[in-house]
């Protein structure tokens, strides 16, 4: 299933923005250059945070199944990448950060038509299965000499993980022990599976799919734990306002419910 992924904004992200946008795409459907009952595609292009990556390809797929007459191409990233590429001009037609301040912040500039918050998901510890088991407890991760990875600050997944942190008392000694600070969430999954880390803080359902024997997940108590918020946002730089509130209506519908409950998401 193809994706539309400008993590990094560079200037050869910038050239090759408008050829992903023609040739990139998250649902099943066709691409842009083919035809539907002998009319061109539109395409509706979403801005989603990076742990939105599961649930927002299956609620294209879903989507396009049931409106042949669009396509939805996604751009995966980390929320301030996306809203900075969301400011520098890029033409998206809905924003879904995984922090509503990135919306709050789109609509004090006038970019927002509206926005609705839809879902949640909460944070969890994640170490290797292989690993020397160094971490077994969210209290171990401020112990000397663990390589804790997270996102990095400004990143909604990294702010949420140091919120966590703080509220156990732990961030002082976890603070010492970051190796690594992640543009986002998927990323430092990637790092923990990799064996660049003893531990990392991720979103519950980043680990859904993920099998046991590849990472062992920990549940952080719940007067530590920090929700993540995903607020859905229509926007005027889109150039598919019709496809786009489409899309969002279908993503705020009970249509979508399945899907958020089987990916371990929670309806806001």
């Amino acid at each position: 299933m193809r994706v539309l992924s400008l993590r990094r904004r560079t200037a050869v992200g910038a050239f090759l923005l408008p050829l992903l946008l023609l040739f990139g795409g998250c649902g099943n459907g066709p691409s842009g250059d083919e035809h539907a009952g002998g009319k061109r595609k539109g395409e509706v292009l979403v801005f989603a945070a990076a742990s939105l990556t599961d649930l927002f390809t299956a609620a294209a797929a879903a989507f396009e199944r049931e409106n042949g007459d669009l396509r939805i191409v996604c751009n995966f990233a980390g929320s301030p990448s996306l809203a900075t590429q969301i400011a520098e001009g890029a033409p998206a037609d809905l924003f879904a950060p995984a922090s509503p301040r990135f919306v709050e912040a789109a609509a004090a500039a006038g970019a927002v038509v509206r926005s609705s918050r839809f879902a949640r998901s909460r944070l969890v510890l994640i170490t290797p299965s292989g690993g020397k088991g160094v971490v077994k407890t969210f209290r171990d991760v401020a112990r000397p000499g663990v390589r804790l990875v997270l996102a990095g600050p400004g990143v909604p997944a990294g702010e949420y993980a140091r919120e966590s942190l703080r509220r156990a008392g732990l961030l002082g000694g976890a603070g010492k022990n970051i190796v690594s600070d992640e543009p986002d969430v998927r990323s430092v999954l990637g790092k923990i599976l990799s064996g660049a880390g003893d531990a990392g803080i991720v979103y519950a359902t980043d680990v859904a799919g993920v099998a046991a024997r590849d990472v062992r997940v920990t549940e952080i108590p719940d007067r530590y734990n920090v929700d993540a918020v995903y607020e859905l946002a229509l926007l005027r730089s889109g150039r598919n306002r019709e496809g786009a509130e489409r899309f969002f209506a279908f993503l705020l519908s009970g249509g979508a419910d399945g899907l958020i409950d089987s990916l371990h998401f929670e309806r806001f």
